[in-house]
């Protein structure tokens, strides 16, 4: 009972910090799969690539911005 409580709140822990990350959750596998021609499923994966990166660049300006403010 104690081992399963733990392995719990541990999931929780890491919900919790997955969504305070405010990440665009593309995922190439969910969403991709279910695309059978492969030079389409190439272009999705690409474009969840390019909109992570995207994201990524975004969170860097502000970070950025940030730093210059301060």
């Amino acid at each position: 009972m104690k081992t399963s409580a733990i392995a719990a709140l541990t999931g929780l822990i890491a919900l919790a910090g997955c969504a305070s990350w405010e990440r665009p959750y593309v995922s190439d596998e969910g969403a991709c799969d279910e695309i059978v021609d492969q030079r389409a499923r190439l272009d999705c994966v690409a474009a969840a690539e390019q909109a992570e990166d995207d994201w990524r660049e975004e969170k860097r300006r502000e970070e950025d911005w940030k730093d210059k403010a301060d």
